[in-house]
């Protein structure tokens, strides 16, 4: 399930990058995931809401290369979902 997804974006992030995903990088992914705001990600793990955001933008530009359409906070569940499904990638 989400194990999966959070595989499937590391994988993607690894791809541009040659770096896999942080320790904040993951906990923002999952917490995206979940359906949680960035005031409650930076809440919950002692930052500020701004630099979630910006931690967040990072890796959405970096998704929406790889995946080939803008990916943001609105739409990030639903085009991980898409691209998977294109890809034959089973993630849930």
């Amino acid at each position: 399930m989400i194990k999966r997804e959070l595989y499937l974006i590391d994988s993607l992030v690894f791809t541009e990058t040659r770096k896999h995903l942080d320790d904040l990088q993951k906990k923002i992914i999952l917490m995206l995931l979940e359906g949680k705001k960035y005031s409650e990600i930076a809440e919950k793990h002692g930052y500020d809401e701004g630099y979630i955001g910006d931690k967040s933008r990072y890796l959405f530009k970096i998704l929406s290369r790889q995946v080939g359409e803008e990916v943001n906070k609105h739409n990030f569940c639903w085009v991980l979902e898409r691209f998977s499904e294109s890809r034959n990638i089973v993630i849930g």
